[in-house]
């Protein structure tokens, strides 16, 4: 007992590095608990299914909004070139997000609008740039507090959304009906994400106008042009794996059943958050370090073990009483949820260990590799899920679930041979 406290009270240690993140995450997924069993009281399975379509819709325009200029922010050279991403990443995003609003105000007026958002939310397509861009910025000041290992402000500011989101949520589902406070609730949980970060980087406003410089900024751009190449198309394609069966489901299938798939991922992603997410950052935050001391491969190895017991036992844990628990805490419409958490575990297992090591890839200068697996993780997914989607309904969350494993299958081993060659 006594070594493990020591090791706890050590500068350096991976449990202390990664404790803030973890005590935060566990925070916020239990206020996210809290709140379900009122959450599927006041929506019904449709109104989540509107959530994963503007969910989806957003998190796909996020990942590839910035041109990815925010991922190599923890490995910048200095603080300057730090510095100089984050203002390209933002003018990226600016200029990404005022043509998704152009392209709205075009397609507000199209009736081929109406095939995939009912005319009651049509104005809530609004949501989707203003939820963009916020994402976006989040996900910038998001790595530049890992590059500065400000491990309690990221703690802090994931316990403050998840607060403020849910209890919009359920103040909204009492007084409207429909999925609006489900949608408000999750733009408002990443729009104050991006404005504590935006905050507190600001209280230095002298030292960021004096660092600017437009010449490094053109050197930026040029330095990294191969996120703009590989890794952007990359991030779409891997979000798009992850989204766009969603968008299929609803639409071949029902909303209802692409909102209990919805509930059983949102269940199942619950270690992903907890320990995967904060073992995801303090590995994110590390690489530059390893990769100096040629300990990278070590480092990769070491994770996953941690990994295999932090994260990997709860998952399985987690699924197996979703089963047995989910219908009497949700409701009786939510049933076929625990049954589908149940029969994610091996997939989500495998997702765990891949999403948190796979920063990996960009630390080692692979995006080429990381787009290749994408681009086939993709099209796995897609090729299995529609055929089945059009004249199998009944089997798409069985393809929908294989295609994820496949997926993260071939991602794992992408990460496992850069981290063994870099």
């Amino acid at each position: 007992m006594e070594k493990i406290i020591k090791k706890l009270q050590s500068g350096d240690s991976f449990l202390k590095s990664i404790a803030p993140l973890i005590s935060s995450n566990i925070a916020t997924q239990i206020i996210a608990l809290a709140a379900l069993p009122i959450l599927t009281r006041l929506y019904q399975p449709s109104d989540f299914g509107v959530l994963a379509f503007f969910s989806a819709v957003i998190l796909t325009a996020t990942s590839i909004s910035t041109l990815r200029f925010e991922i190599p922010i923890p490995n910048a050279a200095s603080s300057v070139e730090a510095k100089h991403l984050i203002i390209a990443a933002i003018l990226n995003t600016t200029l990404v997000t005022t043509l998704v609003a152009v392209l709205i105000i075009v397609g507000i007026f199209n009736e081929r609008l109406d095939q995939i958002v009912e005319n009651k939310h049509k104005l809530l397509v609004w949501l989707i740039p203003i939820g963009v861009w916020l994402s976006c910025i989040f996900n910038t000041m998001h790595f530049y507090a890992l590059r500065e290992r400000q491990y309690v402000l990221i703690s802090k500011v994931r316990v403050g959304q998840s607060l403020i989101g849910n209890a919009v949520q359920i103040i909204l589902g009492l007084l409207v009906t429909g999925p609006t406070g489900l949608l408000f609730g999750f733009l408002i949980q990443t729009g104050l994400s991006g404005v504590a970060f935006a905050k507190h980087l600001a209280e230095n406003k002298k030292y960021w106008v004096e660092s600017f410089n437009v010449n490094i900024l053109k050197k930026t751009y040029k330095k990294y042009s191969n996120y703009l190449r590989y890794s952007t198309p990359e991030a779409f394609f891997h979000m798009s794996s992850l989204q766009i069966p969603f968008l299929l489901i609803g639409y071949f299938v029902s909303p209802q059943e692409s909102g209990l798939i919805f509930m059983a991922n949102r269940i199942m992603q619950l270690p992903v958050s907890v320990i995967g997410g904060s073992i995801a950052q303090f590995f994110t935050g590390e690489l530059q370090e390893r990769i100096r001391l040629k300990e990278l491969n070590i480092f990769f190895q070491r994770t996953i073990k941690r990994l295999l017991l932090l994260a990997i036992l709860p998952t399985i844990f987690l699924g197996t009483i979703s089963y047995f628990l989910l219908s009497p805490i949700l409701g009786e419409e939510w049933q076929r949820a625990g049954l589908m958490a149940l029969i994610m575990i091996p997939s989500v297992s495998i997702q765990i260990i891949a999403s948190a090591t796979g920063s990996a890839l960009y630390a080692t200068s692979n995006e080429r590799s990381a787009f290749k697996i994408h681009f086939y993780g993709f099209w796995i997914r897609i090729i299995i899920l529609v055929p089945v989607c059009i004249y199998y309904p009944d089997f798409a969350f069985i393809s929908y679930v294989l295609g994820g494993f496949m997926h993260y299958a071939l991602y794992l081993k992408g990460i496992n041979n850069a981290c063994r060659n870099g």
